[in-house]
């Protein structure tokens, strides 16, 4: 059970992260951008997709990560099984 938490947790910090990161490069607030979504009279809006791509891009990478067994809970699960 640990390692799933150890990855749990690594995936939230990384779309925490990754939302402070969309939010400098945006230079909004994630409210703020996520309300003016509903609003845009196109959809997606720009700064949607600009706010969005750094937390989906570390996400992506730690499931690949997680799926080379490379993850923060692979670490775990080798370090308790010695």
């Amino acid at each position: 059970m640990l390692p799933f938490i150890a990855d749990l947790v690594a995936f939230v910090v990384l779309i925490g992260s990754g939302m402070l990161l969309g939010e400098l490069l945006v230079r909004k607030s994630t409210g703020q951008v996520v309300s003016e979504a509903g609003s845009a009279p196109k959809f997606p809006p720009v700064e949607l997709l600009l706010w969005a791509a750094p937390p989906v891009m570390l996400a992506l990478v730690y499931l690949l990560l997680s799926g080379r067994q490379q993850s923060f809970g692979a670490w775990v699960r080798r370090r308790t099984a010695n």
